[in-house]
């Protein structure tokens, strides 16, 4: 039977788990709410580039007309360029708002596995420390019997004898 310090022993341990557990489950949504917080800046940034992006183009083309250039595909070189290198960073600004919001998602995923294999380890240690005391406890208890006269002999499961002092 367990005593009172392996049942607290383990409601200890089975507290600690599940705290361990909480905290990696709000980092983990904290990790989520900030990934998609990244997502959203980058939508938002990649917005302002093709913004930019089309002023630049219609100030390139405004330039052209007003120098008096024909308006012909050799022109517009220069603002198909501008255009395919704001489409460029666009990409690439969503792109990596996408990778890191991943990269956060994976750090909060790590985090709640880890609490939940700390909070298992945690138990796993308790339960071993509560067997291990309950059973050292039983192991003690019947390793020696007494024998009743007032000399103080005790007697080991072997049937040897040990004088205590008089």
């Amino acid at each position: 039977m367990c005593t009172g310090i392996e049942i607290a022993m383990l409601a200890g341990a089975a507290l600690s788990a599940g705290s361990a557990i909480q905290q990696g489950k709000a980092k983990q949504e904290m990790q989520e709410a900030d990934a998609a917080n990244i997502r959203d800046q980058a939508q938002q940034e990649a917005q302002l580039i093709r913004r930019k992006t089309e002023r630049e183009t219609s100030a390139a083309r405004a330039a052209l007309a007003g120098s008096g250039t024909s308006l012909d595909q050799f022109a517009q070189i220069n603002t198909d360029e501008i255009q395919q290198l704001g489409a460029q960073d666009e990409a690439m600004t969503i792109l990596t708002g996408r990778r890191q919001g991943r990269s956060l998602e994976y750090a909060g995923d790590m985090a709640y596995q880890s609490a939940k294999f700390e909070a298992i380890g945690g138990l796993a240690q308790a339960g071993y420390g509560a067997y291990t005391g309950w059973k050292g406890a039983k192991s003690a208890s019947n390793s020696f019997s007494y024998n009743g006269d007032s000399g103080g002999t005790m007697y080991s499961q072997t049937g040897a004898g040990i004088r205590g002092r008089r």
